[in-house]
């Protein structure tokens, strides 16, 4: 993995939980934030000089939380479907933000709109192709980002010199 990769996926990230969530994610997870069960994952696929997807999963109480943030209500009462489609737009703002910062402001990119996966993804270890990860603390809960790149990507985001 790179950490030039990882550097701008965690400053999309943390820009996007900050600006449209309302919180203040950490990169030091607490004891409860590294125990917290995945609540749901979406995927967005892109292409453009080059493919690939990105996965935002969701752990713990939090997603409510976010939700509610992102639509000035109470999360107490946010319906299912509201976290759902908060998760998506939060993933579509990650991935918009994190392209052109490893592609440059030129480059445009084709996104599927997001889908809900119908289960979390395993550990690390056992998905091929992974480029990056990341994981912020959010309250009680955390956010893991990953992304997978396919095709050739620019030498910059492969941590070589260009």
């Amino acid at each position: 993995m790179s950490s030039w990769l990882e550097t701008r996926l965690f400053r999309a990230t943390v820009r996007t939980f900050e600006d449209l969530g309302f919180m203040l994610p950490s990169s030091d997870l607490n004891d409860v934030q590294k125990r917290a069960r995945p609540d749901a994952a979406v995927e967005i696929a892109f292409r453009g000089i080059f493919s690939g997807r990105l996965v935002l999963t969701m752990s713990g109480p939090i997603l409510a939380v976010v939700a509610g943030n992102m639509l000035g209500e109470d999360d107490s009462e946010m319906p299912r479907e509201a976290q759902l489609d908060a998760l998506g737009e939060l993933a579509n703002v990650i991935c918009g933000n994190v392209l052109p910062e490893i592609a440059g402001d030129r480059e445009t990119f084709a996104l599927t709109p997001p889908a809900l996966l119908t289960e979390t993804p395993g550990p690390l270890k056992v998905q091929a192709g992974t480029v990056s990860e990341i994981q912020v603390g959010l309250d009680d809960g955390r956010a893991e980002v990953r992304l997978y790149l396919e095709g050739e990507v620019p030498a910059e985001a492969r941590g070589e010199a260009a």
